[in-house]
């Protein structure tokens, strides 16, 4: 039927509708897809300028205890001394380059108190990727946009929720609308 408060879309079946949320569902897709690739070994690094980044104490050091963890998504560094890098190699998702910037985000993201050699480090990884990457809620999507994103999540292994848990779809019923009305009891 169309996009619900540049966040929800919105379908109506014959007796209900349902309601996308176009952030959760753009997470699923992108969680599905990079962990194809990086399960498969497929390269997902371009190579960009190297560009020197300055890091906190805290972020250098997460940094350089999980290089491999980091490497495995994409990222290609050096250490080049006093808590910088030289940021060599970025991923590429849906073909996509990313930038710095993507880094920047996941160190933030990460729970400095996490050892990200003890969980499930490279799903962590993916997860805060996707989350970053996805549509975000209040973005007006174009009708291509709409289609691209539904044929992406029905092509996705487990369409129902995002990464983090939380449901893709809601339904609501006609009864359910018609009680609300009081048409019914």
């Amino acid at each position: 039927v169309g996009q619900l408060f540049n966040t929800y879309i919105l379908f109506e079946g014959k007796d209900h509708i349902l309601l996308m949320d176009q952030h959760a569902a753009h997470e699923r897709v992108l969680f599905e897809d990079i962990t194809r690739k990086v399960e498969k070994g497929e390269k997902l690094t371009q190579q960009i300028i190297p560009n020197n980044i300055k890091l906190s104490p805290s972020d250098y050091s997460l940094l350089m205890d999980n290089g491999n963890t980091f490497s495995d998504i994409g990222f290609e560094f050096d250490e080049f001394g006093d808590n910088t890098i030289c940021l060599r190699g970025v991923p590429i998702f849906l073909h996509r380059v990313q930038d710095s910037h993507l880094l920047l985000d996941i160190l933030e993201e990460i729970d400095k108190r996490v050892d990200l050699n003890k969980v499930n480090s490279i799903k962590e990884m993916i997860i805060k990727i996707a989350c970053k990457k996805a549509i975000k809620a209040n973005k007006k999507l174009r009708p291509q946009e709409i289609d691209a994103l539904v044929e992406s999540l029905i092509a996705c292994d487990y369409p129902y929720t995002c990464p983090h848990g939380r449901p893709i779809l809601v339904k609501l019923t006609k009864y359910e609308f018609e009680k609300q009305f009081k048409r019914i009891q």
